[in-house]
């Protein structure tokens, strides 16, 4: 320690910038990286700044007048030949020259060089001489021979020191490499990380332990890791619940980071938006950014990327105006470089006067509002269902047959006995497309579902449960609602096969036109030929029930008579006329309605940017196809 210290006293006295005496305190010696960087000066020293590479310099003289002079660093000898001193330092700062080896090695040497140093230039040589020949300096230079050839072969004990620096540094590199890939693990698949016990090997540690206990039966570097751990042997650990939610946010950030490079370089961009409460019944915006990113192959690709989750209390466009542009500021991106806009069909997004869209457009005309088209659907399914009060009746129908099941594990298994290749789900309350799925159950074991329901009403001793399986068997299994299930399933069916190919990642702006055309060219066919065709299916499941297929008759109104020339005999049409006009021409028509309002959008950007898809063709063209 004390020959490092000298050592490093010595080479800071060379720089000209220093102007004072550097004190022992002033280098932090247990420091390796300190060490390193003295030894480092050291081979510095020996290599570039010997004697014989010091350029001549103007030295200062003292009071005498004298000066020193580079020829000191050579000692002439009886044959004229030159040995180099490269013992010899001179201090330019301090206006002095020390001998090196007698610095760092010679503990009771009285000579001047090997302390405070020597500045009486006129005695300089005889004093130069008289000290080469000393015992002490002989000493002193064995042992510095001895330390540049250690110094050489790195084999000092600042490398020691640095080598185990080194090990240690890697072998936590290792670690923290095991720790974030759990990490990573669990976050990519939405687990959680704790359980009730933060210990390591105790029942219910959660999964990001049990992770880690389960790498260390097969890594020595994490067994040896969670031993030390275990047993108190370390207390920086990196496995508490705070270093994770940091590394959890270190990570975020640095995805998020990258994220925002990559819709920077891709400047143009299209903004997605969608809301939807949590669980703690708050407002949450889910914000994404769709961006085209071209490789160096010039081969271009498709992209979205979750930027964040916006808490709002406010659900109008200004506000969720205001949220965007906060977003994008955040990020430093313009909001001029905005070529598309994608969000539901709710009044506050697609507005034309306060809706999102509209306030997007006043500031970016360029920003064209494309609905999302599965949701345009799902509204679609909404205004159909909602246009009837039967049809409305009818899912409450087939929701009601789906509850006295799956409320009891003992009418599920004598469901379970009856049918064989669907089993009942419920209705979604979001996804109309989808409750295709709660309707075909039913549609293809309607007799079965039927049996089910007898044999509970049967069965059970509920007075509660008896009345309704008795009455959803018996009063509504009848023809209007059997002719309603093969109705709803053919359109339900037709609507989702669409909805599923809108949703396909290589979906084209024309060939989404084309499926919604494809889909009201049904909606006019099945108008025309669907109620004719689905009576005769819903005739053949009458007769598995052995139920006459006959349309309730209503009770004939009576009108009341406003003036003496109304007919007295004012009555209704025909149970099956007042079916078909007032129930299926009216689920048909909105159909028709809601397509064309809310698909006449998406037609127009067809017309403008559809040509975009056969952009390679356009060379073939000739001037008569423009």
């Amino acid at each position: 320690m004390k020959i490092f210290n000298k050592l490093s006293k010595d080479l800071l006295l060379q720089e000209d910038t220093r102007n004072k005496k550097v004190q022992d305190d002033e280098i932090d010696y247990d420091d390796p990286g300190k060490w390193q960087n003295i030894t480092d000066k050291l081979r510095v020293y020996l290599i570039e700044n010997s004697p014989s590479k010091i350029i001549n310099y103007n030295f200062p003289s003292n009071d005498e007048g004298r000066k020193f002079s580079i020829t000191h660093y050579n000692r002439i000898m009886g044959n004229g030949e030159k040995v180099v001193r490269n013992w010899l330092l001179y201090s330019k700062s301090l206006n002095r020259v020390f001998c090196l080896y007698c610095r760092l090695f010679s503990s009771n040497s009285t000579s001047s060089l090997a302390s405070e140093g020597f500045f009486n230039w006129k005695q300089i040589s005889e004093r130069l001489k008289e000290h080469e020949l000393s015992i002490s300096h002989n000493i002193a230079q064995e042992k510095w021979l001895q330390l540049r050839m250690r110094l050489n072969l790195h084999t000092t004990i600042d490398n020691d020191i640095q080598r185990n620096v080194n090990i240690e540094k890697e072998r936590w590199r290792n670690i923290l490499k095991r720790i974030i890939a759990c990490i990573e693990f669990l976050a990519e698949h939405n687990d959680a990380f704790r359980g009730t016990s933060s210990k390591l090997y105790t029942v219910n540690n959660g999964k990001f332990l049990g992770l880690l206990q389960m790498i260390a039966k097969f890594d020595l570097i994490m067994a040896d890791h969670l031993k030390r751990v275990y047993n108190n042997d370390i207390h920086d650990h990196y496995l508490g619940p705070r270093i994770q939610n940091e590394l959890i946010n270190i990570i975020a950030t640095k995805i998020r980071d990258e994220i925002i490079n990559r819709v920077r370089q891709s400047k143009y961009f299209t903004i997605l938006l969608d809301g939807t409460p949590d669980k703690g019944h708050k407002e949450q915006l889910t914000f994404l950014l769709r961006v085209i990113e071209i490789s160096k192959i010039f081969k271009y690709e498709i992209n979205e990327y979750f930027i964040c989750f916006i808490h709002t209390t406010s659900k109008t466009g200004l506000n969720l105006t205001e949220e965007i542009k906060a977003q994008l500021k955040l990020m430093n991106i313009d909001l001029n470089n905005c070529r598309g806009q994608s969000y539901d069909n709710g009044a506050n997004m697609i507005g034309h006067h306060q809706g999102v869209q509209s306030k997007i457009l006043s500031e970016n005309s360029r920003a064209f509002f494309v609905p999302c088209t599965a949701h345009s659907l799902n509204l679609l399914l909404g205004d159909m269902a909602s246009s009837v009060p039967a049809a409305m009746t009818f899912f409450g129908v087939i929701q009601r047959i789906y509850s006295i099941f799956a409320a009891s594990t003992e009418r599920w298994t004598i469901l379970l006995k009856y049918v064989s290749d669907f089993t009942l789900k419920p209705m979604s309350d979001t996804r109309w497309e989808s409750r295709v799925e709660s309707v075909k159950p039913i549609r293809f074991q309607l007799c079965q579902v039927h049996d089910a329901l007898i044999e509970i009403s049967e069965s059970t001793k509920d007075p509660k449960i008896k009345s309704e399986s008795s009455s959803l068997a018996n009063y509504e299994f009848c023809y209007d609602f059997i002719l309603s299930v093969v109705i709803w399933y053919e359109l339900l069916s037709a609507i989702n096969k669409v909805s599923k190919s809108l949703q396909s990642k290589n979906m084209e702006l024309s060939n989404a036109v084309q499926l919604l055309s494809g889909l009201k060219d049904f909606f006019y066919n099945f108008r025309n030929e669907g109620f004719e065709s689905s009576k005769k299916i819903a005739q053949n499941l009458c007769e598995g029930l052995d139920i006459q297929a006959v349309f309730k008759q209503s009770r004939i109104k009576k009108k009341v008579r406003q003036f003496n020339y109304e007919s007295k005999d004012a009555r209704l049409n025909s149970a099956e006329q007042t079916f078909y006009d007032d129930y299926f021409l009216a689920v048909i028509d909105q159909a028709i309605v809601s397509i064309n309002e809310r698909f006449e959008q998406l037609s127009h950007h067809s017309e403008y940017f559809g040509f975009l898809y056969y952009i390679e063709n356009l060379k073939t063209f000739d001037e008569e196809t423009f």
